[in-house]
C-alpha cells in the first residue's frame, strides 16, 4: 500500500528533525510500504529526500500567490509520484490549500480522499476575521470535506461545527491530538528547566509563567500582558516562546506595562527543545479568543504544568475545570489576574492539578493509541474501496 500526506505548512527538508511530524509519519511507514510526503518547501525551494520507505517532496508554494503556487505545484507532485508508483490513499492536513489539492488528485487519481479539519475553520469569530474571509473559508471547507471519503477532527466541538455545515455524520472520524509522554516527561526534563532558568537569570524562588505559539492578538497575548501587570506585589516572570508578526506592538504593551524587566522574549524554539521550556515553567497560560484543541495544552499537562485556557473550541474537552487545568470565561485580563494571584501562592494546588494533568494525558492523549486509530482509519479507506 502507498499512501500520500498533503500540507501546506512548511516542512524541514532534514526528515529526522522534524520531530513533531516524523514520529506520527513512521508509524505509517510500518503499516504501509510506502509513505509519500509533499510539503511547502520553507526556503520555497523544490527538494526530495528518502529516508528508508518514506520520501519526503518539498514543493514552492509561498509569497501572495502561495495558496495556488502550492495547490498547483504539490497537485502536480501528486500526479507524478503516482505515475512512478501508484497510490492508494492520499490524506490532507487541512481542508484548505492541501484539501483543495486533495480534491483535485482525487478526481485525477480516482482514490479515497481523507481530509482533516482542525481549528474553527468552519467557524471563524467574528471580533477576528472580517464576514468575507469567513464565507469563504467555510465554503471551501464544506466544498473540500464533501468530495472526501472520510473526514477526521480532533474534537466534539469540531465534530459538532461539521454536522452543523451539511458534512454526513457516518464520514466524521474523531481522534483527539496526541502527545508524547515521553518527550514531555517532567522528571526526565527537570534538569534542562533549571539550566534555562539559570540562563535566563530567574531564581528557583520565582515564579515563571509561559506562553508558547504564534504572538497575535487573537492568541490574547496583550490580555495577558496586562493580567501579570495588575498582579500585587512581585511580578512573575513571563517566557514568551514563538513568532510574531506584532513583536514592536507586543514589546510597547509590555513597556507599557512596566514587565519589560521581568518579561523574556524566547523566540521560536525547535519543537523537542518545548519540554525543557515547560520544566522551567510554573504556571502555562494561553488566552485565545478562539482555538480548536491546541496540542501545546497537552505538551504543558503532560509536563505537569497547570494550564490556564479559554473556555473556547475543543479546550473544555481536555481540561476538567479544577481538577486537570483552570478555564477562564473570559480572556479579558481581569479575569486572568483573578485566576494567576491565588495559583501563584499555593504550590501545593499547582502541583495537585499538574500531576492530574499528566494522568490524564497518559490516559487520553496517549501517542501510541492514537496514533494506531489514525493508521487504522486510513488502512481502512484503502481496503473498503
Amino acid at each position: 500500500m502507498h499512501i500520500c500526506f498533503i500540507g501546506r505548512h512548511s516542512m524541514n527538508p532534514q526528515f529526522e528533525e522534524n520531530s513533531l511530524d516524523a514520529p506520527i509519519f513512521k508509524a505509517f511507514a510500518k503499516e504501509f510500504d510506502h509513505v509519500s510526503l509533499i510539503y511547502r518547501a520553507p526556503d520555497n525551494k523544490s527538494s526530495v529526500t528518502q529516508y528508508g520507505n518514506i520520501s519526503l517532496h518539498l514543493v514552492e508554494g509561498k509569497g501572495m500567490l502561495g495558496f495556488f503556487g502550492f495547490v498547483r505545484n504539490a497537485l502536480k507532485r501528486t500526479k507524478d509520484i503516482n505515475d512512478q508508483l501508484p497510490i492508494d490513499v492520499i490524506s490532507t492536513s487541512d481542508a484548505l490549500g492541501a484539501g483543495m489539492t486533495g480534491v483535485f488528485a482525487k478526481k485525477a487519481i480516482k482514490i479515497p480522499l481523507i481530509v482533516q479539519i482542525q481549528g474553527q475553520t468552519l467557524k471563524l469569530p467574528s471580533e477576528s476575521y472580517v464576514w468575507i474571509r469567513r464565507y469563504i473559508t467555510r465554503g471551501l471547507a464544506r466544498y473540500v470535506a464533501g468530495h472526501a471519503d472520510r473526514v477526521r477532527v480532533v474534537s466534539n466541538e469540531i465534530k459538532s461545527q461539521a454536522i452543523a455545515s451539511g458534512i454526513k455524520e457516518q464520514k466524521i472520524a474523531l481522534i483527539y491530538n496526541r502527545c508524547d509522554t515521553q518527550l514531555f516527561d517532567p522528571v526526565s526534563k527537570a534538569i534542562y528547566g533549571k539550566q534555562i532558568r539559570a540562563e535566563l537569570g530567574i531564581d528557583n524562588e520565582s515564579t515563571v509563567i509561559s506562553f508558547i505559539g504564534r504572538l497575535e492578538s487573537h492568541k490574547g497575548i496583550y490580555e495577558l500582558v496586562e493580567g501579570i501587570s495588575n498582579l500585587p506585589g512581585i511580578k512573575p516572570h513571563l517566557l514568551l516562546i514563538g513568532d510574531s508578526p506584532e513583536d514592536a506592538k507586543i514589546e510597547a504593551a509590555i513597556n507599557k506595562a512596566g514587565l519589560i524587566k521581568s518579561t523574556h522574549f524566547v523566540g521560536k524554539v525547535a519543537f523537542n527543545l518545548i519540554p525543557n521550556y515547560l520544566a522551567a515553567t510554573d504556571i502555562f497560560v494561553l488566552p485565545s479568543k478562539h482555538e480548536g484543541t491546541p496540542r501545546v495544552i497537552l505538551e504543558a499537562m503532560a509536563m505537569e504544568v497547570p494550564v490556564i485556557a479559554t473556555k473556547v473550541g475543543g479546550i473544555p474537552e481536555v481540561i476538567e475545570n479544577g481538577k486537570t487545568g483552570i478555564l477562564l470565561e473570559s480572556n479579558n485580563s481581569e479575569s486572568i489576574t483573578n485566576v494567576l494571584k491565588p495559583l501563584i501562592k499555593k504550590n501545593n494546588e499547582r502541583r495537585r492539578i499538574g500531576k492530574a494533568a499528566r494522568d490524564h494525558i497518559v490516559v487520553n492523549h496517549n501517542f501510541n493509541e492514537l496514533a494506531a486509530s489514525l493508521v487504522d482509519l486510513h488502512v481502512s479507506a484503502v481496503t473498503e474501496k
